[in-house]
Formats: C-alpha cells, sequence, structure tokens
C-alpha cells in the first residue's frame, strides 16, 4: 500500500508539471509547476525509486505500481536530462569571448563592493541588472574597470530597471526605444562582424504566498516582456548575431520563454553541468548557492556556447554566471 502511495504521488508530480506544459497556464497555483520543475521531478524520481524498492517482494500484485514508478523514472530521466547534465562541447577552433551576467539586486551592497565584484572575473564582456545610481558611481569611480573596460554603455535607474554593459570589444549605441527593461547594443567582434547584443530584465511575476510558501503566480507582465523581446530577436536583420544576457525572471523549461526558446540557444542547456541554479532568496544567501536558474545567457549561432560557471559567493540574492563563446566561422 506504501509503494502504491509513492507510485502515485510522483505521477502526479510528473502530472502536474507535464499539465503546464500543455495549458501554459498564466495565473494560479498551476504555473508554480513551472518555475519549479526541476524541484518537482526531482521529488518524483525520489519517490519513484522508493515506490520501486517497496515493491520488489510484493509480488504480481505491484506490477501496476512498479511499472507507474518506472514510467515517471524515464519521463524524468527524458525531461532533465538537457538541463542537468550536457555532452562535452567542442573546444573553440578560433576566437572566443567570455561574458559574464550579474543582477547585483539593487541597495543589497555599496557601490564599490558592486565594482569589486564585476572586477573579481576578468570577463570580454559584462551585463548587469538593476543598476542603481549608487552602483554607477562605484563602477565608474573603480580603476581596475575603467581600465578594463574601455567601451561601456550605462543607464542607471532608481530601483529594478537599470541597465549596464562593459566590454573589451566595441560597443556601438543602438538608437532603440523598449516599452520594458531592455538596452540594445552592437558588440563589433574581432572578424568584422557585429554581433547585437540585448541586456535584458523583464519584469518580476507576480507571487502570492502564504508566509513563506508561494502558492499562486501571475506571469502576464513578464510574458509580456519576454514577447517583445523576441520580437527584437526576430526583427534583426540576421537573429544568428543575437546574444542575450542577463535575468529573465523565469526558468528556461517555462512556457513564457518559448518565444525565446525558438529563437536562441540557452547556454548552460548547451554547455553546462548540474542545475546550474543562478537566484536564491536573501534569506538563503548563506547557502553559497542558488535555487532557481533565472539568469541566462542566450545566442542566435555566432556565438557557441563551450562551458559556464557560476559564483555565489558575493552579497545578493543573484550568482555571477560566466560564459565562454565560441566565435563560429562566418558562412
Amino acid at each position: 500500500m506504501r509503494s502504491t502511495v509513492l507510485a502515485g504521488l510522483a505521477a502526479f508530480l510528473v502530472l502536474a508539471v507535464v499539465a503546464q506544459q500543455v495549458v501554459h497556464a498564466q495565473s494560479g497555483p498551476l504555473p508554480l509547476a513551472g518555475v519549479f520543475e526541476l524541484h518537482l521531478l526531482a521529488i518524483a524520481v525520489l519517490l519513484a525509486v522508493g515506490a520501486i524498492a517497496g515493491s520488489l517482494y510484493a509480488g504480481p500484485a505491484a506490477a501496476w505500481t512498479r511499472l507507474v514508478a518506472l514510467a515517471v523514472v524515464v519521463v524524468v530521466i527524458v525531461r532533465t536530462g538537457g538541463e542537468v547534465w550536457s555532452p562535452s562541447a567542442a573546444p573553440p577552433t578560433g576566437d572566443t569571448i567570455t561574458a559574464l551576467s550579474w543582477n547585483l539586486e539593487m541597495d543589497s551592497k555599496p557601490g564599490p563592493e558592486a565594482a569589486a565584484g564585476i572586477a573579481a572575473i576578468d570577463a570580454d564582456l559584462v551585463a548587469v541588472q538593476e543598476l542603481t545610481p549608487e552602483y554607477t558611481a562605484g563602477i565608474l569611480a573603480d580603476a581596475t574597470l575603467t581600465t578594463r573596460y574601455p567601451y561601456r554603455i550605462l543607464d542607471p535607474q532608481p530601483g529594478a530597471f537599470g541597465l549596464g554593459v562593459l566590454s573589451k570589444l566595441p560597443l556601438v549605441v543602438r538608437d532603440t526605444t523598449f516599452s520594458s527593461s531592455i538596452l540594445q547594443a552592437g558588440l563589433l567582434l574581432r572578424d568584422g562582424r557585429t554581433v547585437e547584443l540585448f541586456d535584458v530584465h523583464p519584469r518580476r511575476p507576480d507571487y502570492r504566498n502564504a508566509g513563506p510558501v508561494p502558492i499562486a503566480l501571475d506571469t502576464h507582465v513578464r510574458d509580456a516582456d519576454v514577447r517583445e523581446i523576441a520580437s527584437a530577436l526576430a526583427g534583426l536583420d540576421d537573429p544568428r548575431s543575437a546574444l542575450v544576457m542577463g535575468d529573465l525572471n523565469g526558468v528556461w523549461t517555462e512556457p513564457g520563454l518559448e518565444p525565446l526558446r525558438e529563437l536562441t540557444q540557452d547556454a548552460h542547456e548547451v554547455a553546462g553541468i548540474g542545475p546550474g541554479f543562478t537566484w536564491r532568496p536573501d534569506g538563503l544567501e548563506f547557502l553559497g548557492v542558488g535555487v532557481l536558474r533565472i539568469d541566462h545567457v542566450l545566442t542566435g549561432g555566432w556565438l557557441r556556447p563551450v562551458d559556464t560557471s557560476l559564483d555565489c559567493r558575493t552579497v545578493g540574492d543573484h550568482c555571477r554566471l560566466l560564459v565562454r563563446l565560441a566565435v563560429e566561422p562566418k558562412g
């Protein structure tokens, strides 16, 4: 009986995830199954393994229990395989770019500390979100950043929607206007091509909690911002030139991010190992790891992800995401 209950609970969790992928709910409890998909599937596989182990000596009467539990294990492996494990990417044969994306979290640290967190990783390209005037002052005053990054576009804003880009490679300011938090710039590659860089930060979904536990979610505003980003990518002369960096406020497998999945590839999914969690609530910063993967680096084709890494030791609710990108040959 206990094995049957475990198998039933495992199947329920899987069905909740499948239901969200089919229904694409934007409000209510069901969208939480998209946000916490990896966690639910991990719990489901543990329950399924427990059901299988508990039914081994139950004979033919438990055959259906074992079958359901085995089906759960197979579905979880198929669904999460690309998210937690990627085959070793082919080594780059030419030029590479290291790209750092970091949501600074407004008001979480002094400006000089934010600048030091950027300077601690010697990336070729840096995209930051939640860039406030205080953080901007820290960046402008930092001698290491001034020397390392001769090209920069900084758009500080009070609150959570300031954006900024620092680069060793030349940047071209784009005269574009968006209704959501998007900064577009041209990035001049060493081979003469221009990558279209988008530093983005869609609005946060609206969570409804019972105490510390989320019980419902509304993603309408986030999804609208994601569609605007996707529209900008689709409108490029060559969508393969796209490079998107930032805090998408969404898990890559959520239905709301489908417009971006259709146009780009996610660096972690292509070249990352493990869950790649980049965010944690402030109360869990002491863990030194993330609990959700909502920060992303997306490429359109000219740049190929080779490997990814995370540094979660800094103050703030986001980890620093570093991605090495191979510049694909022209053609």
